[in-house]
Parts: structure tokens; sequence; C-alpha cells
């Protein structure tokens, strides 16, 4: 590790990296909540957040953003940075995705490489399936990260199964739990804008596609019936992602007689979000974040699981109202309806449990003061500190490793040399060059000259990376290439 990344008097700064930038309201949540406490323990060093759209994160949150696929620029913000967080979500899993899977362990251990403090911040772990994800995820965590905070006891269960033991791990709760709803005349305004009457009584539905689905579409129109019937709710379809939260609420509004319901379809505020669902008599969602927008404030539940993380808040909070979604039947959906909304008469309850996971939220935010007020650097010696560190942007390439290397960079997938079939998109570069191992996406758009991973007409010294050009961002969907130089023979003879 360059001797530059450890000097604790030039280090400054606060990178966060997650999914946002994807128009999900639960994860820009997320990034509100950890912003305000990171601003809140780092005065007024940088924040930086990593992101698939920069220039929306930068105008919707006030903060310096980088394209998640900027390599380059990330290694140099990692650099001088005191401090990366992973931040909140379900970042390490791999049931939706295994490549982004190995781009968060990836970030993980550059940021160790790199001299940086390592923060896993209100995050849920897993599902992890595949055995060899399960020991990747193991000695990545174990050696790469300082601290794990932890948003419900499922997450810490799915750590001790991996043999996850040496972070700090403490249990904590979603971040958004301490975020406050927009003042009462925004959230009229919005609702005057919907077509909604403020003082009305409504059921909110928030679903997404998921396989299986459509099967059930009439399942949930046949509650969103029975409420509007007996209860008199008028339903209202919440997106918490407004780009494809809409396509599920069509199946089932096609299901619907009657006037079309209204649906959300564009992006709100999280504040905005919290109003808008404080004002819903009952709250059906399959989204995590729709069900802890309502548990905030106080809304009764009812879950539709189609992962792990929905069931996990549901159980933590002690709220037990939730279906399989491909065990849900009518019957089963009509009977949690009409649970939930006896609970209208008992939300003290509901307020308690709120309550106690707010203070267990304090949780994230502690470990995050404390981790800022033990110094700069790593806060103990990991294995990963004795690992090479990043390939300088200039000047004389380092020897790669070569297949006479150590074992573990022979098999672990972040180290490496040649892409799996399939994963990749080889671009031209100097001759006798591999193209590093990248993880996204496996057939990248076509980028313009002078963008960082452009094909460039020359190799920079040494055969290393191409220069960047103009110095423009990254177009969205690009990913920096990184050529490495032709393997040096073992014994120093052409072989």
């Amino acid at each position: 590790m360059g001797q530059r990344g450890l000097q604790s008097n030039k280090r400054s700064g606060i990178l966060i990296c997650g999914s946002y930038g994807l128009g999900n309201t639960g994860d820009e949540a997320i990034l509100k909540a950890i912003l305000r406490e990171a601003r809140a323990a780092a005065g007024g060093e940088t924040l930086t957040v990593l992101s698939r759209n920069p220039a929306e994160t930068t105008a919707r949150h006030g903060v310096a953003a980088l394209h998640m696929f900027d390599i380059p620029g990330i290694l140099r913000v990692m650099g001088r940075v005191r401090l990366y967080i992973n931040g909140g979500g379900s970042l390490i899993q791999d049931a939706t995705s295994r490549r982004s899977l190995l781009y968060y362990l990836f970030t993980l251990r550059a940021a160790r490489a790199r001299g940086c403090k390592v923060l896993m911040y209100g995050c849920g772990i897993g599902p992890v399936t595949r055995p060899g994800d399960v020991a990747l995820v193991r000695r990545v965590l174990n050696t790469c990260v300082d601290a794990i905070t932890l948003r419900e006891d499922a997450s810490l269960a799915e750590l001790k199964r991996f043999g996850v033991d040496k972070p700090e791990t403490v249990l904590a709760a979603d971040p958004v739990l301490s975020l406050q709803p927009a003042p009462e005349e925004e959230t009229d305004a919005l609702m005057a804008k919907l077509g909604l009457e403020s003082g009305g009584a409504y059921l909110g539905v928030c679903l997404r596609t998921w396989k299986g689905f459509e099967d059930k579409a009439p399942v949930i129109a046949g509650a969103v019936r029975y409420a509007r019937d007996k209860y008199g709710l008028t339903p209202v379809f919440l997106s918490i992602n407004h780009i494809s939260d809409g396509d599920a609420a069509d199946l089932v509004c096609a299901h619907l007689d009657g006037p079309r319901p209204c649906i959300l379809r564009q992006p709100l505020s999280s504040e905005l979000m919290l109003g808008l669902t404080s004002r819903m008599q009952a709250v059906i969602s399959m989204r995590l974040h729709g069900l802890i927008f309502a548990a905030g404030r106080g809304v009764p539940l009812v879950g539709i699981t189609y992962d792990p993380k929905v069931s996990g808040f549901l159980s933590y909070m002690g709220q037990e109202l939730y279906q399989d979604l491909d065990r849900l039947t009518s019957d089963s959906l009509r009977d949690m309806l009409d649970r939930a909304l006896a609970l209208c008469n008992h939300r003290d309850e509901l307020h308690a449990a709120v309550e106690r996971l707010r203070r267990l939220e304090q949780n994230n935010s502690d470990v995050l003061r404390r981790l800022l007020a033990d110094g700069d650097g790593p806060g103990w010696p990991h294995e990963a500190a004795a690992l090479p560190g990043p390939r300088p942007l200039a000047g004389p390439a380092r020897p790669h490793p070569t297949a006479a290397g150590p074992a573990h960079r022979r098999t672990d997938p972040l180290f490496r040399t040649r892409p799996p079939p399939g994963r990749t998109h080889a671009r031209a570069g100097p001759a006798g060059a591999r193209p590093y191992h990248r993880l996204y996406p496996a057939r990248p758009p076509p980028l313009p000259p002078g963008h960082v991973g452009a094909p460039a007409p020359a190799a920079g010294p040494g055969g290393g990376l191409h220069p960047a050009g103009d110095g423009k961002a990254p177009i969205p969907g690009a990913c920096a290439v990184v050529f490495l130089p032709p393997p040096r023979p073992i014994s120093g003879r052409a072989g």
C-alpha cells in the first residue's frame, strides 16, 4: 500500500456507495439518512457518493458524485478519504445478481487496500446461496471491514452462517426510520395534485413485478375490492421505484372495475412519500421500503414477501402479517387485511414497536461517529493490508500477478486476470495486454473517444492505463477498462 494512502494528515472526507441513482425512493431515502448523519459526524468534510446517475444525485442531495463504474476515479477518491461507507440496503446478496455482489465486494477490498476505514451501514445481508460466494463474502468481510451495523436480526444470523466474526457487528435498524415526513401542507398539495382528498380513507398498495406476480394479480385485486366494499377504502398504488412499479399496478388494475385508481408514477422525495403514506389507513406492500415508510408513521401493515428481507423486517418489528407471494390466496390476504385494519384502534402498540426500532437505529450513527473519532487509516490490522495496492494511474506499470502467484489470486473472482465467458466485453488494447476482470455490464454501450474506458490509439507508459482524454465523466452504463501489461516470464526468459 502506498505511503500516500497512509498519511493521515492528508486524509479527509467520506465515500458512500450503494444502489443509488436508479429511481428507487427507498434507496434514495437511505442515502438521505446516511448523508444527514455523516454531515453531523464529519463536520465540513467532503462527502462523495457513487451513483448510477451522478448528476441526479448531486442535484437531489447536494453532494459530489461519481459514476459507480468509474473505477479509476473511485480509486483516486479512496486514496484521499478516511472512511468508506457501504451504505444500506441488501447489497451483499447474489439472489438478484452475482455481478452486483462481486462489485460491492470489490469496492470493500479496494477501500481497504487504499487505506480507508470501512463501515457497512444499516445493511441487510443475504441471501447468498452459492458456496463459492459464501466463502468469498466471509474472506472479504473478515479482512476488509472495520464495523457492520445491521438493520434486522435475520442479517445477523446470516453473518454467523457465513462465518463472519472479525468486524465489530452491531444490531441496529434501517436508516430510513430516522427520517421525518414533509409538512402537512406539502402533503395536502401533493394529494390535490393526484386527485385525492386530504381527509379521505385510503388503502396504500405498493407492488413490484416478480416471478409469479402476474398469476397473483387477481388475488391482490380481490383484496382491493374487498377493502373498498367492506371498509370504504379507496386504493392508492404507491411506487417505490417510479420507473417500474407502475407496471405491477397496471396488472392488478386490469382486474378492477369502476373508476381507475390513482397510480403514483412520478418520483417523490422521501419526505413526501412518508407524508403520503401517513394518510393511508393500511398498506399492502411487496416493497420493503413501502413497509418501512408505513411503519415509520404507525400505519398498519400487510406484507407480501418475495425476498427474505421483507419477512425479516416485519418479524423484527414484531409484525407477523405477511405471506409468501407463491402461497398467497384470496382468503389469506383478506384475513391479514382484516387483522391489520383492526389495529387502527390500537396504534399505540404500533408506535411503541417503531420507537423501539428508532432507538436501535441510533446504533448506526454511534458506530459511524466512533470510527471517525478513532483517527485516520484502517482501524485494525487486516490480512488485506498486506496485499499490493491498486496500480498507479500513470507511470510505469507494476507487474501483474501471474498464474504462479498466490493460490487465492488464481481462484478469487476479484483477482481474475481472464474474464469469465459472457461476463465482460474486451476492448482493443496494447499488444499482449489483458483486460482486468470487469464486472458490469455484460454488454456496455459504445463509449465516445475521450471518455474513461474508451479505446485509445496508444497505451500509457509501460502498457498501463489508456489516458482519460478530456476528463469527461463516464456516460451512464459505462465501465472503465484497465489494461494490464503482458505477463512477465517467471524465470526472466521468454517461455
